[in-house]
């Protein structure tokens, strides 16, 4: 006989359901978390119970220690992530294979002993990287009452929207938004027609039409500029465009940037 689930089987009992594209972790006080941030990744690191110092640390994707990837500046030798990644051999040998340059890696130390309850810093990547978040902290000392205490941390993925403008053939938006899917996009947009056959379209695409935002919009005009409004960085794709593999997009891109990609 099935068991019946109960509010025990609630992992994390009062915790609000997050939007599309929001991820929730926690830092426990004496401890570390490792995230894998892709470039316009937002981290919002909360001091929960405030006064706990949060040390950052910073792997590039050849294994390198580089802040800057973050905007941050190192004040710190990363002593404490150090010792608590040395002082466990699964984890030491995890990074030798990820050939992670612990040794020679520097930190920067967010928040202070003054910070206040719930303040909070947000962090935005540039290029693909490791990031470690440590709250730093020992055994609590019975006389000082001063156990380090939790971080929570928001990642804010980067969005990637795809326009499909005066595509007509219904075979061909099918296969694009099966491809899509496939590939993680967060919503697609067909522009410049006036009945899309979404029928059709679910059939071409196997099905995937149901499991990706997809919006009709017939002005491409009011599409673009209320997306630039939103700091999106636009991209089209032509026949007689340059080839995207000569293209370095994380430069082409400024600070604030997010993805759309605009096909004819």
């Amino acid at each position: 006989m099935e068991r019946s689930q109960t509010s025990l089987d609630i992992r994390n009992p009062g915790l609000r359901a997050l939007p599309p594209g929001v991820e929730r972790y926690f830092v426990r006080g004496g401890g570390l978390s490792v995230l894998e941030i892709l470039p316009e990744d937002k981290l919002e690191i909360i001091n929960d119970e405030g006064k706990q110092t949060c040390e950052v640390v910073v792997f590039n994707s050849k294994g390198k220690s580089d802040l800057s990837i973050l905007n941050l500046k190192e004040n710190s030798d990363a002593s404490f992530s150090k010792k608590t990644i040395l002082n466990d051999e699964k984890i030491t040998k995890l990074f030798k294979r990820k050939k992670f340059d612990l040794i020679k890696a520097k930190s920067s130390t967010l928040f202070d002993k003054d910070y206040p309850t719930g303040e909070k810093i947000i962090l935005k990547s540039k290029d693909k990287c490791t990031v470690m978040l440590a709250a730093p902290g020992e055994a609590m000392n019975v006389h000082n009452q001063n156990p380090p205490t939790d971080l929570t941390v928001f990642l804010n993925k980067s969005k990637f929207i795809v326009i499909l403008h005066s595509i007509t053939d219904i075979g061909n938006i099918g296969s694009i938004v099966r491809t899509a899917n496939f590939l993680g996009v967060d919503g697609i947009i067909i522009s410049g027609i006036n009945n899309p056959k979404f029928d059709s379209i679910a059939r071409t695409s196997a099905g995937a039409i149901f499991d990706i935002p997809i919006a009709h919009y017939q002005n491409i005009y009011d599409i673009l500029n209320e997306l630039k409004q939103q700091e999106f960085k636009i991209f089209g794709a032509t026949l007689n465009g340059k080839n995207i593999s000569k293209i370095d997009l994380c430069s082409a891109v400024n600070d604030n940037a997010i993805f759309c990609s605009l096909l004819f």
